[in-house]
């Protein structure tokens, strides 16, 4: 729906969106996100800051996924390559829960642009770094301590250390701990995610798609300070929606399904399939996973190194029939 130049795009298209809106409409409604500057574009820019500041920016690859390239960094001489980045001001207060640092995982589901309906799932992720945070230069090399990204915790091998929990678990514990005003907290970012879609167009108008032919699911990234003021920190477009529910990722899993589950009536389409289209569908995809070998097994096969089986197949099929006719569809 929004498109590889929209606001699930490029993090710089993000960035180019969000600055449109805030040149129109004034820097008191659009301050959600962290200053940042495109580089090479504003190289100069953030050479001279760093000439009368030492203070971090985090460094990312504009078309980056799982947290690779990213890196802090407090001098030019950090950025060696040509590639286009995204340099945002690192937000150095960020509110800690168990000393850690963590950032939410939110769903944002859009169903149609004209007229806009975009909906924010009231359940998502709480996702820690692996290490305790400090703010500690020394330590600005170490992801562990300043990123929140489950990958960075594949990589470093720290697998074990239990690293999410519910959104829905995250607020009690903030009305306990700190007298956090959640609700509050979760109206401002209701305001956000709203003003986030409707910045899509704010150099183009939207695309005209005819209603219930498809959709978009945005995995949107906030980040609460110490003073619980939220801060859009990146959108992802097809955000991961399966993990293998081990002891530390439970929650992963449970989120991921809550999402799931009021997705699909969400994204419904506005006729009835028939059967005889449910059935050739069927079959093109049996057709297109036995091209592919996709039903094979191997590190990179089906969902997170999973076999994808004629069986899987048919299970998934028999279920996704048994939605359907839940929500009377076939």
């Amino acid at each position: 729906l929004t498109g590889s130049r929209g606001i699930s795009g490029t993090k710089v298209s993000q960035w180019e969106m969000y600055s449109c809106m805030r040149e129109k409409f004034g820097p008191e409604e659009f301050s959600y996100m962290p200053e940042s500057l495109v580089i090479p574009k504003e190289r100069a820019s953030l050479e001279a800051i760093f000439q009368s500041d030492s203070a971090p920016w985090i460094l990312k690859l504009s078309t980056g996924k799982r947290a690779m390239g990213v890196k802090l960094i407090n001098s030019i001489k950090d950025i060696q390559s040509e590639q286009e980045y995204i340099a945002q001001k690192y937000i150095e207060n960020p509110l800690l829960v168990t000393a850690r640092k963590f950032h939410l995982r939110l769903y944002l589901a859009i169903t149609n642009l004209q007229p806009v309906r975009a909906l924010l799932h009231k359940e998502g992720l709480v996702l820690f770094a692996s290490s305790n945070y400090s703010r500690d230069p020394k330590t600005y090399r170490d992801l562990t301590v300043h990123l929140t990204n489950a990958a960075v915790a594949d990589r470093s091998k720290k697998q074990s250390v239990v690293n999410s929990m519910l959104l829905s678990e995250l607020w009690p514990l903030l009305r306990k701990e700190f007298k956090a005003d959640t609700h509050s907290i979760w109206q401002r970012i209701t305001d956000i995610m709203a003003k986030i879609v409707l910045s899509q167009q704010c150099e183009n108008d939207f695309e005209v798609h005819t209603s219930g032919t498809c959709f978009e699911l945005i995995g949107v990234d906030v980040l609460l300070d110490s003073n619980f003021v939220p801060y859009v920190l990146e959108c992802n477009n097809g955000p991961e929606l399966y993990t293998e529910n081990t002891e530390t990722r439970k929650a992963n899993d449970m989120a991921h399904k809550a999402v799931l589950q009021d997705l699909l009536p969400l994204a419904a389409i506005n006729r009835t399939p028939q059967p005889q289209e449910i059935r050739e569908f069927q079959k093109r995809l049996g057709e297109f996973l036995d091209y592919h070998k996709l039903q094979k097994c191997g590190e990179n096969a089906g969902f997170g190194g999973k076999c994808l089986t004629q069986l899987t197949i048919d299970e998934l099929w028999r279920l996704f029939e048994e939605v359907c006719s839940l929500y009377d569809w076939i």
